[in-house]
């Protein structure tokens, strides 16, 4: 029987805003979250706070984005 540990980083933003990528990711494909669970080779530099609002104006152009790639 093999047992193992492991130390989970959890990230969260403060009230108000969300995470997501700090590096410039393509819209279709950016994440959005309100909980990241950092992988063993992720850092907390990767990821950053933005508004609300601002997540919510990205989310639609993002959704805009996806519809008018499947309409094609």
């Amino acid at each position: 029987m093999k047992q193992s540990t492991y130390t989970v980083q959890i990230v969260e933003p403060t009230d108000g805003h969300i995470l997501t990528q700090a590096s410039d990711i393509d819209l279709k494909d950016r994440i959005f979250s309100e909980k990241i669970f950092l992988g063993v080779n992720d850092s907390i530099d990767n990821w950053k706070e933005i508004t609300i609002k601002e997540a919510d104006n990205l989310k639609q152009k993002q959704r805009d984005l996806i519809e008018k790639e499947l309409k094609k």
